[in-house]
This record gives structure tokens, sequence and C-alpha cells, in this order.
């Protein structure tokens, strides 16, 4: 038994050195922007709201067309002209040609096509938020699944410590056994609760390689690729409430959000008010013809020049179907403005209570990493008097397993920790710079 135990420590121990790359968080952070999905696809959202940022695409530009027709027919004709005279004509072949180049152009029409261009660069500049807001989530979620690996790798070597704890534990057992100072039931149990232990750290060992199957997917990487992360958790940031909530009024990426859409709500109240002014548009073009007549009086007409058109349209009344649409434009456009106030309600609310979290945790991780010191004394008093007999194995185990608890939530907080400074930065728009 204690050799299978041996082994499969040292099979664990070398799952953490061989065939993997150690990754710094950095080296993480960088693949992930680069190579993850969710970002291209943003990214290729971002190329369509640049292109449709064009002058012409909200009318502010003429249209230009061309046109060439040709066409003929052969018919049968009989005529009689005026003059009295006639003429009977059979396969008369007809042939008639057009050449014209036509420009349009929407002179005014309420300035709805200079409003119409604004909006499409606020929806450029939406996308480019939104950009950063993938970014920011896929950074989020990279350091947190980063960092959750680390707090697994540090749980598994707690397991391994108490699994030793434990196998010594069972070679005391049974030394005492031997000499007949203990019972057969105490050696039993303390071979159970050593299985008990190796069946934990085989779970834990799970853990990890979930993890890092979770972190591949953000990189865009085969599932399975083998890789290494740091020891430790990336030491803290400074974080000051007050920086935080004067940056999450001007960085925080939702409320920027927002406040896009109350700027287009605005001015799509102007372009609706515009429908109340008189539009003009001017036509021009260039037109060449000609026709060639197997029959009639005119054998060949032909004709070309310059032709032009200005033309004012007044909307007079349409069943104050204007005023309705002015309306809902100014409600809407103060519907957006509420959106704006209460997502920065929500944000700071938010931003509030991840703080009261957030310092919560501090305190309790100062008292668990002082719990760590005295529960370990008293487990290495508990193993001395194990030894010589002066406690029971309920005893010991119930030091043991007090120790693993208090070694398990320090790790948990120090991770709850790191997640909840993500949190704090990502609310006040600070985690991506």
């Amino acid at each position: 038994m204690l050799k299978k135990i041996l082994l499969f420590i040292f099979c664990f121990s070398l799952s953490f050195a061989l065939f993997s790359q150690i990754l710094t968080l950095d080296e993480v952070l960088q693949t992930a922007l680069s190579q993850n999905l969710s970002i291209q696809v943003i990214k290729l959202d971002q190329q369509t709201a640049q292109n449709n940022h064009q002058k012409g695409n909200a009318g502010l530009q003429p249209t230009i067309v061309g046109n060439i027709d040709y066409g003929g027919s052969i018919i049968n004709a009989r005529q009689e002209f005026i003059t009295g005279s006639s003429q009977n004509v059979n396969n008369a072949i007809n042939r008639n040609g057009n050449i014209g180049v036509t420009m349009n152009w929407l002179i005014f029409n309420g300035l709805t096509g200079q409003r119409t261009y604004q909006i499409l660069g606020l929806q450029k500049e939406t996308t480019q938020l939104s950009l950063r807001l993938q970014i920011e989530n896929i950074t989020a979620n990279t350091i947190i699944n980063y960092c959750n690996i680390i707090q697994n790798k540090q749980n598994a070597k707690v397991l391994v410590e108490n699994l030793n704890i434990s196998q010594e534990r069972v070679r005391i057992a049974k030394d005492r056994y031997e000499l007949g100072a203990m019972s057969k039931n105490d050696y039993l149990r303390a071979q159970i609760d050593a299985k008990r232990d190796s069946a934990n750290l085989i779970q834990q060992l799970q853990q990890v390689k979930m993890s890092k199957i979770a972190l591949n997917q953000i990189l865009n990487k085969p599932v399975q690729t083998e890789f290494e992360v740091s020891d430790n958790l990336p030491p803290n940031v400074v974080i000051s409430y007050n920086q935080l909530l004067e940056n999450l009024k001007t960085q925080n990426i939702q409320l920027l959000l927002q406040r896009k859409q109350s700027d287009i709500a605005q001015i799509n109240t102007q372009i609706t008010k515009g429908q109340l002014l008189p539009s003009i548009n001017f036509n021009t073009g260039y037109n060449y013809a000609n026709a060639v007549a197997g029959a009639g009086i005119l054998r060949t007409n032909q004709n070309y020049g310059l032709n032009g058109r200005l033309t004012m349209t007044i909307p007079i009344f349409d069943g104050y179907e204007r005023q309705r649409n002015i309306q809902n434009a100014i409600i809407a456009q103060k519907r957006q403005q509420a959106n704006v106030e209460q997502t920065l309600l929500d944000a700071e609310t938010a931003l509030a209570q991840a703080f009261e979290q957030y310092q919560t945790s501090l305190q309790l991780l100062k008292i668990e990493q002082e719990n760590v010191i005295i529960t370990k004394q008293n487990l290495d008093i508990t193993v001395e008097k194990f030894q010589l007999g002066r406690i029971t194995a309920l005893e010991f185990r119930d030091a043991q397993q007090t120790f693993l608890e208090i070694q398990n939530r320090v790790l948990s907080l120090n991770f709850q920790l790191k997640v909840q400074e993500i949190n704090l930065l990502r609310i006040s728009g600070s985690l991506v710079q």
C-alpha cells in the first residue's frame, strides 16, 4: 500500500513539471486577445461599421448612373399620308438607340443626411466600445481562469501534504498495533482515512485538468494542450474606492454605451423634426438618341443634349403623422436618458457592494492566516501526542482536518480576493486601459 501511494505522489509531482511550458499571465493575456474568436467577430463588426460611415451612405453625395439602350424591329407596314400618297413596306427594319448619363442630388432634406452621417459615426464608436467591452470580458475571464488553475494547484499541494500526514498516521498506527498498544480497529481506521485522502487528491487533480481545459477554450487552443502556470497568484493591486468611483463615471463601458445611444436618440429627434422642412432635389443629365425607320416620313431621327430639373417638395398636411413621430422621438430620447441615469446608479451600487465584499474578504483573510499558524502548531503537538499514545485517533483526525480546512479557506479567500479585485476594476472601467 505504501509503495502505491508513494508512486501516486511521484506521478502527481511529475504532472506539474513535465510535458508543458510555463505560461505567464501576460503571455496568456496576449494569446487570448489575439486568438479569441469572440474578439475576432467583434472586430469584423467594427470593420462593417467603419465601411458604413460614408457620406454617400447618408445621402450626402449625388448618385450618377449611365444607361445604354439599343433595340429594333422588323415589320410589315401600310401607311397613308395626309398628302394622299401611300406606301406598302414589307420587312421594314426599325432601329433605335439611346445613351445617357443622369445625376440625382438631394440638395436639402431638413439636414437629415448630415444627421444620419452623425449617427453612422456614433454607431462606429459604439462598435469600438463593444470591442472594448469584449476585450474587457475576455481579459477578466482569462485572469480568473488562470488564477483558478493556480488555486487548484495549491489545493492539490495542500492535499499532498495532508496525505503525507495521513500516511504518517498509518505508520504510527501500524507500529503501535504491532506492539499491542493500539487496537486493530484504529489501525484500519487510519488506512481508511488515508485512502479517502488519496481519493480527494485524485479529484483535485481532475479539477486542475478541467480548469486548464477551460483556459484553452478561451485561448482558442486544442483543449488538451498541456501547459503550466505560475505557482502563486498575481500580486494584489492597491485599490482606492474614491478613485474607482471617479473612473466609473468616465470609463464604465456599459455607461458609455448608454450615452452613445442617448446621443443617437437625440439626433433621431432632430431628424424627425426635419421632416417638417421642405426638401430640394436636383436632377440633370446628358442624353443621346438615334432612331432609324424602315418605313414612314422620317428615315432617321437623332437628338442629344443636356436636361435638368429642380424640384422642391413642401410638406403641408399628413394627418398629423409628422407631429406624432416627433412626439414619439422626444419620448424615446427621454427614455434613453433615463436608461443612462439608471445604468450609472446600477454601476455605483454594484461598485459599493463589491468594495464592501472586498474589504470583508481582506479582514477574513487576515484572521484565517493567523489560524493557519495556530492550527499548524496544534497539529504538530497532536502528532507528538499520538506517537506517545496520549490522544485518540479521532482527536488526531480532528486536528488534521481542522488544519486542512483552514488552509483551504486561506487559498479560497486569496482566489476570491483576486476575483473581487477584477470585478471592481471591471465595474470602474479600469481593467483595460
